[in-house]
């Protein structure tokens, strides 16, 4: 009895380890081949490399586009455009940088002034102060100029980064910030047929309804960096679609505190990092301006420029969140500046 059981007991035993060992094999090949194949997300101008995980709309499409659109010239058309706007700021004195960083210092410090009569508050009791903006008149030209160091790009453009959501002028919008992209070699353009700019280095951002690209950069007359950006405004997420295109230049007041300047509107734009029950906030506070060549008959031996109007002002507040979207909030200002 005993020696008809071993060879059978020894074949059940060897039978069920062949099993065991198919039974693995299949997993193996059968779990690698029934996982779905991730799609080809391949940034073709970053030598192969997977396109990062924090890539807003459009940016990968861009890099592949070979047409005009493509993002190497949306790196260089802005890049000489915004310090084509940054220069028209600062000739005849720095005439024009003056007047705008003065209008924005006094908007400023009416916000920051329930009281103040040009900025008629009441009408807006619940707009969110702009006190943590510390910056004077000549601090926001010397910006402009290129004579403030700016600290390291990764942690001013770096608060932004991510996904916001928010209602800009009555429209649902999703903004969108890259990470910053530090060059290692500098990237040189012309402006004007006469001076260069240099590119140090870069952000791209979708902006709801368009999108673009925020600079580091430097010039050989600026002392030290200085910010550019540059916005695409296009119609249903379409590049070919293209509304207009705007240029800004940039202003550093403290850390997650930027200030974007137009050739029509300021934006004083900030982070507030989220306490324990409430998630970060990133605020949008601004004016829509426009300048007005002074009359003929008014004396302008002391003040030759236009004059600056702005009678229109905004505040928008973005959530980390889609279901926390906050108002619009628009209010009227009264401001003539010389």
């Amino acid at each position: 009895m005993v020696n008809s059981i071993q060879p059978t007991f020894k074949k059940t035993k060897i039978m069920a380890l062949l099993g065991l060992m198919l039974v693995a094999v299949g997993w193996l090949c059968f779990g690698k081949l029934s996982k779905p194949i991730p799609p080809s997300n391949v940034d073709n101008q970053t030598t192969g490399k997977p396109v990062a995980p924090n890539s807003p709309p459009l940016l990968a499409s861009l890099k592949k586009r070979t047409d005009h659109l493509r993002f190497d010239s949306l790196i260089s058309v802005s890049t000489i455009e915004a310090e084509s706007f940054r220069q028209s700021l600062l000739r005849d004195r720095e005439s024009l940088a003056h007047l705008v960083a003065k209008a924005a210092v006094q908007f400023r410090n009416g916000i920051n002034e329930d009281t103040s009569p040009s900025l008629q508050n009441a009408a807006a009791p619940d707009i969110y102060d702009l006190r943590r903006f510390q910056l004077d008149q000549d601090q926001w030209v010397d910006a402009i100029a290129g004579r403030r160091a700016l600290p390291d790009p990764k942690l001013f453009y770096g608060s932004f980064a991510g996904k916001w959501y928010g209602i800009w002028d009555g429209e649902q919008v999703d903004h969108h910030w890259g990470d910053y992209v530090e060059l290692q070699e500098a990237k040189n353009f012309t402006v004007n047929d006469q001076s260069e700019v240099s590119l140090m280095g870069w952000q791209y951002a979708w902006v709801g309804d368009g999108y673009g690209i925020n600079h580091v950069a430097s010039a050989r007359d600026a002392a030290a960096n200085f910010l550019l950006g540059y916005v695409v405004h296009i119609r249903d997420q379409d590049p070919e679609q293209e509304v207009v295109r705007r240029p800004h230049v940039g202003v550093i007041d403290g850390p997650d505190r930027l200030i974007w300047i137009t050739k029509g509107e300021v934006f004083f734009e900030e982070m507030i990092r989220g306490s324990d029950d409430q998630s970060d906030r990133y605020y949008i506070t601004g004016f829509r301006y426009r300048l007005e060549p002074k009359p003929n008959d008014k004396p302008q031996a002391n003040s030759p420029g236009p004059t600056l109007i702005a009678n229109e002002a905004f505040q928008v507040v973005y959530s980390r969140s889609a279901e926390q979207r906050q108002p619009w909030r628009g209010f009227p200002i009264d401001l003539h500046v010389e």
